[in-house]
């Protein structure tokens, strides 16, 4: 189990957005499905889950290991590493900052 936390960056901190603004602006003001991937102990994942809460965005969260497999969230981010990840409809946003800017 230590290789997989390893392996998708649990403990690691969020790399920095690579999202434009012109790009944020591409992502519709209209209520849409909004899927996180998340894992057990995910400081990351716990930070962004409780700021969606306290906005009151209502997500479906789906963890690693409860449910979940590490392939199912390899083939869904096309091979991205980290937690938590977030989709926006069927768009993937990426991680904790991208998804700070656009929410």
């Amino acid at each position: 189990m230590s290789f997989f936390l390893s392996f998708i960056g649990l403990g690691q901190s969020p790399k920095k957005s690579k999202i434009s603004k012109s790009k944020s602006k591409s992502v519709s003001s209209k209520p849409q499905h909004i899927t996180i991937w998340t894992i057990e102990g995910c400081k990351w994942c716990l930070k962004l889950k409780k700021y969606l809460n306290k906005k009151n965005i209502h997500y479906e969260e789906r963890t690693i290991g409860k449910g979940w497999t590490s392939q199912q969230f390899q083939k869904a981010t096309k091979g991205e590493s980290g937690v938590p990840q977030v989709f926006i409809g069927k768009k993937h946003i990426g991680g904790y900052n991208e998804a700070l800017e656009l929410l």
